[in-house]
């Protein structure tokens, strides 16, 4: 047959050579992967098969625990329980003397290590002494039996002590308590007295600091001449608004009169306050007024002639003449009025002079709007200086209010802290008169009406738990070290392959002929069989009769009059056979398989058996088949078969004889023809590496004489014979021995195939055994 059949992971024949080497990584990986894999079916699985294990290392290791409980000393505890903090807290006086003088009230850790310190255990030590000689305090402390500790989250420390001896117990603790009641009374009293020493000097100091401050502030005061530096700033802010206010009214004021000078100095024709004031006095001189006239009469005169005359005529010189003369008596009459004081303008005097009561009344508003404006400068100059003296004495006062405050909070806090002290003063004069201890016994020392140890219960249960783990450890450990496949399921996990055949361990199979007998007799198998009376046509075909040899290397065949229970297992040992035969075809449904290498990974696996019996299954289901024996280093089946070997395979390769002398068809069986190993050569490998081996196995394939043909080969690991003829086959058949091959043998098997670009078909489980709650349909 020419069918070229594509499977699952490579091509027959070396063909597909690209997409097989990208399968192959792949495949290897999950093939690691699987055999690491440790899932809760694979546990349950190694607790189920090494129960027997766990089950004698968890019996001993909880004896072994029980007879210890039997052997240790029975021990009791006691204990009593201390309030080392007051419930009620301190009040604030007290807190100012406690630096120096007490531990913190949270630190329980320190508090525990002084009840456990020679300090404090020595006396009671030596109280305990006389009684039991043998505490002492490295003997207590190392020993462990002395435990303290804080309870809980709350304020109390518990104190217990173990020992065998109950009566010890209660005296050791009894002494403790009184010891560290005494030893809190003790060590308050003289933190007491530390803390009224402590006070008198305190109050000494502060006493002579509030003294100094108030003596500072009664300086301060006197210097600068207020009390308070606010109210000072309030009064000095007040008192430069005011004047602000004046400096502001005083410059309108000023505007205003200026003013009203102007217009006035206009209205009364450009005289000033000086010409004012000399026509008030002018106005006021009867001779002055009469020479004035006089000027008036002789200007009007020379006026009147000027304009009949010439220049230089005699009367308009005369009529000059007495202007002069009368301007020159104006003048010495003014300023014999006026004095020294006031320069007149003569020019102006008419107007100076005028009788007019107008011109007199808008002199006097002139003379005093102009004597009114240098008062109101200088009110604003004067306004203005004392606004930058209270400016320059506010800009003073953030510095003295600063040093003022300074001094008076520097006094409050003395002050404040003095009668602090006053009052810690007087409470610890108090507490020192009451003298009551700090530490409250809150349990009297009492002993537990039990034994703590051991805890029979509680050791039973790890004794159990304990040998159950190590059990599991054991068993996990034995798993390990026997690294063979146990399951179906265990090898399928692990190695990633079609299970093709499952063949059941069999103590004693019965000799073919027998079963023929049995059907000859009407002894048909159960219903559920696959040869029952209604398909005798297999049986038909013969089973051959091997006399006295053995179909499987392993029992014998057994005897007519064995139990039922054995012709049942040979049935299924059968079956199974078919089940494989019809899974190898059924991996390629649309053709069908000429050629198959039946391997193993390592020897001793039953390849040979596996590969007979399914040539057997194949002829009993009416295919022609060629069983070659290929294992030229230990051939088995011509044996098996009790068939001559003095020609076959090896014979064919090296001498080119023909096949068909050399192929042996079998009497009993109407389609199964054997080609032995024939002599052995040298050198194996090379015989079936040759070209006329592979010329064999094309001639096998186009030959449609045979249905299938199978090879018999060596193991894979150390041989290259099942590689070389099973790149020219269809695929590769791996046989592995459950309970017998090592996992990592198989896997290194698997390995080598594809990495020779061998198609694996699938993997062969032998020697399963059957699991009790198994059950067959013809059971």
């Amino acid at each position: 047959m020419k069918d070229t059949h594509s499977y699952q992971f490579l091509s027959p024949n070396g063909k597909g050579n690209d997409n097989q080497m990208q399968s192959f990584s792949s495949i290897c990986q999950t093939f690691k992967e699987g055999e690491e894999n440790l899932s809760l079916s694979w546990f349950l699985t190694v607790v189920s098969r090494r129960m027997l294990l766990i089950l004698a290392v968890a019996i001993s290791v909880t004896a072994g625990v029980g007879f210890g409980i039997v052997k240790q000393e029975p021990r009791y505890v006691g204990k009593f329980q201390l309030l080392v903090e007051p419930i009620i807290p301190f009040n604030n006086s007290s807190q100012l003397v406690k630096q120096g003088s007490d531990l913190p009230n949270g630190d329980y850790q320190t508090k525990i290590e002084l009840l456990r310190s020679y300090k404090v255990l020595k006396p009671i030590i030596k109280e305990i002494y006389p009684k039991y000689p043998e505490i002492t305090y490295k003997n207590l402390i190392d020993s462990g039996k002395i435990t303290i500790g804080q309870h809980k989250d709350t304020k109390i420390i518990e104190v217990s002590y173990e020992d065998s001896e109950p009566e010890k117990i209660q005296f050791i603790l009894n002494h403790l308590a009184q010891g560290y009641l005494k030893y809190s009374l003790g060590e308050q009293k003289s933190k007491l007295n530390q803390k009224i020493k402590f006070v008198r000097e305190e109050l000494s100091q502060l006493q002579e600091r509030v003294d100094s401050l108030q003596i500072q502030l009664q300086k301060f005061r006197e210097q600068y001449n207020f009390l308070d530096p606010q109210q000072q700033a309030h009064r000095l802010s007040n008192q430069l608004i005011a004047i602000e206010r004046k400096y502001f009214d005083t410059q309108v004021q000023i505007n205003e009169v200026s003013s009203l000078y102007s217009r006035l100095e206009t209205q009364s024709g450009g005289l000033g306050a000086t010409e004012a004031i000399a026509a008030s006095y002018l106005s006021e001189s009867s001779r002055y007024q009469n020479l004035l006239k006089q000027l008036q009469n002789v200007e009007i005169k020379l006026a009147l002639e000027s304009a009949r005359f010439m220049e230089k005529n005699p009367t308009i010189v005369r009529l000059k003449e007495q202007k002069q003369n009368l301007l020159l008596l104006l003048r010495q009459e003014a300023e014999l009025v006026l004095g020294n004081n006031f320069s007149v303008n003569l020019a102006n005097s008419r107007s100076l002079t005028s009788p007019s009561s107008l011109r007199l009344h808008l002199n006097q508003q002139l003379i005093q709007a102009a004597n009114q404006i240098p008062v109101l400068e200088t009110r604003k100059l004067a306004l203005e200086q004392a606004a930058n003296y209270l400016n320059k004495q506010l800009r003073q006062m953030p510095i003295l209010a600063r040093q003022y405050n300074e001094i008076q909070r520097e006094l409050n806090l003395a002050t404040e802290k003095l009668k602090g002290f006053l009052e810690t003063q007087q409470n610890l004069q108090m507490e020192a008169v009451e003298q009551t201890a700090p530490w409250q016994l809150l349990s009297e020392p009492e002993q537990a009406p039990r034994s703590i140890y051991p805890n029979s219960a509680r050791n039973w249960g790890l004794g159990v738990f304990a040998g159950l783990i190590l059990g599991l450890g054991a068993a996990l450990v034995a798993e390990r070290i026997n690294r063979v496949f146990h399951s179906r399921e265990e090898l399928e996990d692990r190695i990633k392959l079609p299970i093709v055949g499952i063949i059941p361990f069999q103590e004693s199979l019965k000799s073919l002929d027998q079963l023929l007998e049995r059907q000859s007799r009407n002894h048909f198998l159960p219903e559920g069989g696959k040869f029952c009376q209604k398909n005798t046509n297999a049986l038909e075909l013969g089973f051959p009769n091997f006399g006295t040899s053995k179909v499987n290397t392993s029992v014998e065949a057994a005897s007519y009059g064995s139990p039922p229970d054995q012709w049942y297992n040979s049935y299924r040992f059968l079956e199974a056979f078919s089940s494989c035969y019809t899974n190898i075809q059924l991996l390629d449904s649309d053709s069908l398989l000429d050629s198959l290498v039946i391997t193993s990974a390592a020897q001793g696996e039953g390849k040979s058996t596996v590969a007979l019996h399914l040539a057997q299954t194949a002829a009993v289901m009416g295919k022609r088949v060629l069983l070659v024996e290929a294992d030229l280093r230990r051939p088995q089946i011509h044996h098996w078969l009790n068939l001559p070997n003095q020609k076959g395979l090896s014979d064919v390769i090296s001498t080119h004889l023909e096949l068909e002398l050399a192929m042996q068809k079998l009497p009993q069986w109407e389609n199964l023809y054997v080609l032995t190993s024939g002599d052995l050569p040298p050198n194996p490998t090379r015989i079936l590496a040759s070209g006329q081996m592979q010329k064999l196995m094309a001639q096998l394939k186009e030959k449609d004489f045979f249905d299938l043909v199978i090879y018999d080969t060596p193991p894979v690991l150390g041989f290259a014979d099942a590689k070389i003829l099973g790149k020219s086959s269809n695929g590769v058949i791996l046989v592995v021995k459950m309970g017998k091959t090592d996992r990592s043998l198989v896997r290194q098997g698997i390995n080598e195939l594809r990495m020779s670009l061998v198609p694996v078909l699938g993997v062969v489980a032998n020697s399963v055994h059957r699991n009790r709650n198994q059950s067959y349909y013809y059971d």
